[in-house]
C-alpha cells in the first residue's frame, strides 16, 4: 500500500512533547490557510473535521472512526476541496494512503491522544 505524506505531517523522532508541539506549529499553520476561504465554507468544513476527531477520541480503538474515504462526498466537500482541510487532517494524525488503483483514505493507524486533543482544542478556538 503506497502512502503519500505531506510536510505538514508530525512525526518527531524525540518525547511526546516534542510531537504535541511540532503537531501544533504545524497544525496552526494549516489553520492559517484556512483564511483563503470564504467564511461560511472555514467554519462548516472546521464543524466536520471536528465531528471526525471527536468520533476518534471517542471510540480510538474503532477503525471505522480512524478511516475516511476520500471518495465520501463530506470528505470531498468538507476536506479536500477545502484550502488547508487536507493539511489540517494530516497534522491531527490522518496518514494519506491509496487503496487499489483509484481509491484513496485518510486514516489514523495509531492514535496519540495527546495529538487528537490538541486538534480538538485548535479547531474549537477557531471555530468561536
Amino acid at each position: 500500500v503506497a502512502k503519500k505524506h505531506f510536510a505538514t505531517h508530525a512525526t518527531p523522532r524525540g518525547s511526546a512533547n516534542d510531537m504535541v508541539e511540532s503537531a501544533s506549529i504545524a497544525i496552526k499553520a494549516s489553520l492559517r490557510l484556512y483564511n483563503q476561504n470564504k467564511t461560511a465554507t472555514q467554519l462548516s468544513s472546521l464543524k466536520a473535521i471536528l465531528k471526525f476527531l471527536q468520533k476518534v477520541e471517542k471510540k480510538p480503538s474503532d477503525i471505522r472512526a480512524r478511516r475516511l474515504q476520500m471518495s465520501n462526498i463530506v470528505v470531498k466537500k468538507f476536506v479536500t476541496k477545502v484550502k488547508g482541510g487536507l493539511e489540517l487532517m494530516i497534522a491531527c494524525g490522518f496518514d494519506r494512503e491509496n487503496v487499489g488503483e483509484k481509491k484513496e483514505q485518510l486514516i489514523m493507524k495509531e492514535v496519540s491522544r495527546d495529538l487528537v486533543q490538541l486538534g480538538i482544542s485548535l479547531v474549537q478556538k477557531k471555530t468561536r
